[in-house]
């Protein structure tokens, strides 16, 4: 048995070895790798309900576990090369081709849309992307449908014999969607009938099935997944607002889209269709985005995708039309014969193109039957059950024909009836918006992974897509990283066993810990391995979150250590109650500072402004006490050596500067560490040159001002920043935000030096400073001082950019208010919250982490475990998992944060030029056998090491060289 001080030994252990295995297991279990089948598959609405309890207007759809990307008309340029795009159906997947047309020219579309014929073909152009409807609702191959089966075709024959994206002929997306009219038209079992058998002539040319599955094959290098299919299932409309015109007997009938859609489904698996269950779902709960809910029920107001199935839906009795449909599926199938390829996001991406081309097959949305009006209810109208049938038809093959079945079609309107226009009418078409959302799913599918290798990060779309690959840097990382820590948790796990203590380099478990640390920030957000979801911001939800953080660090306060820290403040005779800022109290501040911007981040509260100017106000007080701090030190201290410096700026750094090349972003993108590291070099060097003057107060004060002058005018008034930039970017390949670092030096360009005045206050009159931070009149002024700041926020700055051009120069008010309020005499010196504290020793990793192991798409979204499933909310759905991923983020924040001071220390520790062995027995202590062995390999070689390796200034220089070189393989 482990002693109860093992434990956390144990744990160390613990947490690298499961996490290897997860990964292992996921790596080999997984079923879809990119998302890509999440992506064509389920999802929901997030928008906040409205007063009417609807979601409108339909901006946010949240597939399940990975975030979309808004496509804008160059985005979509860029991922079709000249190539275009096919949509054949019945009108909802018209809906589709007019929603595509949007994104690329908004007017244009417009414009034509009202000049076209209704069910006619399209062959146009738009933002010079060629676009094709092929109007075929019942998809006949032989009339309608002789341009779609010549299209599928060659969509088949580059397939099978691959050519260059330059030299291709086919679309690189196509859309088939159709079994809506068989609805209409035919009673609901020869509807199901004839939709079955329009599938099945589709994926027999398609033969999706002789290829991997969509979202599990390889990415194509510079194409994602290439050109693809997709099948949009029918999505049902609300039949209990559909007309009587539209329920007669060929009319639509309860759950005959259904059953449209089920037979999708039944072979998509078969023939390997790429079904887009988006589609249904947009409307599925949302009415509202519906814009014939009361007549057709199917349309939306608003690459190849087929769409049919409707018009049979409407057209036929029950039993034929789904006669009719399985027929059309049939002959489609046929031609592509997707099942002679792996499935749609299981193959590998293509190089240079992603996916590759596609083609996917939409599932009809089922209407509200009570909606429909009773012409559609009649024997050949719509009857509930017949577009379920259909749909159930399309699942039942969708495996043994590899379709790619668009399930997320008929997911958006499945429980938003606002979602729908036509709701009583047809009941099978939606709103603008959710047209255009269906739009952006086929985009995701096709291009994200495309777009991830031309763009890097930061990766704001996490469906179907690789990342891009992980770079020849990366590939090295997780290679050495993977195994050094299994060498690690091997050897640790030894010296449990044997109860062996100390320290055990080069296998030392702190080192192996902060490797873990990088492999699970790459792991959980440069893979499909966890889950993603947009951010909704919602002000309850931000107001709860920060009530618990408030109520955790309420029950923890506990009374102050009774000295402060020797390096910062001066021991007195009453510590307590006399010093200002003493270390508990600036690790409280740091700690609740910290859990409000996590809060902050996690809810997306940045678009209110008042939470923005609070958390501003945070980052302000952090910078102030880096000045504050830096400067107690170095007036008490007086040491301005390099071993300080070097030991400040890694310990700083370490892992902001690990995680670029581990994730592939860049330093400047951990923001706050390059921002306190460049205000410590400021600090350093006002109080190091000329330091022989700094106990002359009107010197150091002269200094001071002459700094502050310098570091402003260079650095937002001079092309210093620009050509320092230019050179970083000509010798070390490095590409850094020239914009957003001024951005954040000019935001805070002054509270620093205020940080250093009030050190200088504090070191050269304690008694004074005291008096106007310490005490009850300086209380009452800094509590009048807080809320006048408020007032005048709230009155005077009504937008960010007023504020920010502000905030320079007025955020130290409520910052030395604060510090006034928090020393006032009494239990507010005496006391701290001990949570607070905890937090605040870890918060520099706590902030850098939370980039990946907290929010996730590179803090443009959240991080899910995947295993829940609700309505995105934190009440209802979300607060499950956080339940998991805060104690295991802070967890390895705090120990991160050990681990980095073991590594900065191991760097550090050793006088420069110092050569003694003994030095040498230190570092590689001998506990084992094993140790004996690497011990007797590397003795030898010692003395010659010995010449350099402890000028910890040559060290500093090897660190810099690694990092140029990866800085060029990146």
């Amino acid at each position: 048995m482990a002693s109860n001080s093992s434990w956390p030994r144990v744990a160390t252990v613990l947490f690298p070895a499961i996490f290897l295995v997860t990964i292992f297991l996921n790596s080999i279990f997984s079923v879809d790798p990119y998302r890509c089948g999440a992506l064509i598959g389920d999802g929901q609405w997030i928008d906040p309900l409205d007063a009417n309890g609807t979601r409108r207007p339909f901006n946010t759809w949240q597939p399940d576990g990975c975030m979309m990307r808004k496509y804008t008309s160059d985005d979509i340029h860029r991922c079709m090369e000249g190539r275009h795009m096919v949509f054949s159906g019945d009108s909802t997947t018209r809906q589709v081709f007019w929603g595509m047309a949007r994104l690329l020219d908004r007017d244009l579309a417009n414009k034509t849309r009202r000049e076209s014929a209704t069910h006619a073909a399209y062959d146009m152009e738009f933002g010079g992307i060629r676009m094709r409807q092929i109007w075929n609702p019942f998809m006949d191959l032989d009339k309608d449908g002789v341009e779609l089966k010549k299209e599928l075709e060659l969509y088949r024959h580059e397939r099978e014999n691959p050519v260059p994206v330059s030299e291709q002929k086919a679309a690189a997306l196509t859309m088939i969607g159709f079994g809506s009219w068989w609805a209409l038209r035919y009673f609901e079992e020869e509807s199901l009938q004839q939709f079955s058998s329009a599938i099945d002539n589709v994926t027999a040319i398609l033969r999706q099935q002789d290829y991997p599955k969509f979202g599990q094959r390889p990415m194509i290098p510079g194409d994602g997944i290439g050109n693809e299919v997709f099948i949009a299932p029918i999505a049902p409309p609300y039949y209990d607002d559909l007309p009587s015109k539209r329920k007669g007997p060929k009319g639509l009938h309860v759950g005959e889209v259904e059953s449209m859609d089920e037979y999708l489904d039944s072979v998509r698996d078969e023939r390997s269709l790429n079904l887009l269950w988006a589609f249904p779902a947009l409307s599925r709960t949302e009415p509202a985005a519906m814009v014939d809910r009361h007549e057709t029920g199917f349309h939306a107001a608003a690459l190849a995708m087929i769409g049919f199935g409707s018009w049979w839906a409407l057209r036929y009795f029950e039993e034929e039309s789904l006669k009719q449909f399985s027929s059309a599926i049939d002959n489609v199938t046929a031609i592509l014969r997707q099942q002679d390829y792996p499935k749609f996001g299981q193959r590998p991406m293509i190089p240079g193109d992603g996916i590759g081309n596609e083609v996917f097959i939409a599932p009809i949305a089922p209407p509200y039957y009570d909606d429909l009006p009773s012409k559609r209810k009649g024997p050949k109208g719509l009857h509930v059950g017949e577009v379920e049938s259909m749909d159930e038809y399309l699942d039942s093959v969708r495996d043994e024909r590899s379709l790619n079945l668009l399930w997320a079609f008929p997911a958006l309107s499945r429980t938003e009836p606002a979602a729908m226009v036509d709701r009583h009418e047809t009941g099978f078409h939606v709103i603008d918006s959710v047209a255009e959302t269906k739009a952006t799913i086929l985009l995701n599918a096709r291009c994200n992974a495309k777009l991830d290798a031309m763009d890097g990060y930061p990766h704001n779309r996490t469906c179907c897509t690789n990342y891009g690959g992980p770079s020849l840097v990366q590939l090295m990382f997780l290679f050495f990283g993977t195994c050094y820590v299994i060498a690690c948790v091997v050897y640790e796990t030894y010296g449990i066993l044997k109860a062996r203590v100390g320290r055990r380099a080069p296998f030392d478990m702190e080192t192996g810990l902060f490797v873990t640390a990088l492999l699970a920030c790459y792991h959980a957000d440069r893979t499909q391995f966890l889950a993603k979801a947009s951010k909704m911001f919602v002000y309850d939800e931000f107001t709860v979150m920060t009530a618990i953080c408030v109520l955790v660090f309420l029950f923890t306060i506990r009374r102050s250590r009774a000295a402060s820290q020797p390096d910062t403040i001066a021991p007195q005779k009453t510590p307590e109650a006399n010093i200002l800022l003493p270390r508990d109290q600036t690790e409280e501040w740091k700690g609740w500072m910290q859990a409000a911007i996590l809060v902050y981040h996690w809810t997306g509260a940045s678009k209110d402004l008042g939470i923005y100017i609070f958390i501003r106000l945070l980052v302000a007080s952090y910078l102030f006490q880096t000045g504050y701090g830096h400067t107690v030190f170095f007036l008490k201290k007086k040491d301005f050596g390099f071993k300080r410096i070097a030991a400040t700026m890694l310990r700083l750094n370490l892992l902001s500067c690990a995680l670029p090349y581990v994730m592939g972003t860049d330093y400047m993108f951990y923001y706050f560490a390059p921002l306190v590291s460049f205000w410590f070099m400021v600090v350093y060097s006002t109080l190091a040159i000329g330091r022989q003057h700094n106990d002359n107060l009107g010197a150091l004060l002269g200094k001071i001002s002459i700094s502050a002058f310098i570091t402003y005018v260079v650095m937002m008034k001079s092309p210093v920043p620009e050509w320092s930039f230019t050179v970083l970017r000509l010798l070390c390949n490095i590409k850094w935000d020239l914009h957003e670092w001024t951005f954040r030096v000019g935001l805070d360009a002054f509270i620093v030096f205020v940080g250093m005045l009030t050190a200088i206050a504090h070191v050269r009159y304690p008694n004074a400073c005291a008096w106007a931070l310490g005490s009850y009149v300086g209380a009452v002024v800094g509590l009048v001082a807080m809320y006048g700041y408020y007032h005048a926020c709230g009155e005077y700055f009504p937008t960010k950019e007023i504020y920010n051009s502000w905030h320079p120069y007025i955020s130290w008010i409520p910052i030395l208010s604060f510090i006034a309020v928090r020393n006032m005499p009494g239990p507010a010196q005496l006391f701290t919250s001990s949570a607070a504290a905890w937090l605040g020793r870890c918060s520099l990793e706590t902030f850098t982490l939370q980039f990946h192991l907290f929010l996730a798409a590179d803090t443009k979204g959240v991080l899910r475990l995947g295993m829940f499933s609700g309505d995105s909310t934190l009440f209802n759905d979300r607060w499950r998992d956080l339940v998991f991923i805060v104690p295991i983020f802070l967890w390895v924040s705090s120990r991160l944060a050990e681990a980095t001071g073991a590594l900065v220390k191991l760097v550090t520790d050793g006088t420069v030029g110092q050569k003694a062995e003994n030095e040498s027995e230190k570092l590689w202590s001998v506990n084992s056998k094993f140790d004996e062995l690497i011990l007797a390999r590397v003795r030898p070689l010692m003395p010659a090491m010995h010449t350099w390796a402890n000028d910890l200034r040559v060290r500093v220089a090897m660190m810099f060289g690694v990092m140029w070189v990866l800085n060029l393989l990146s």
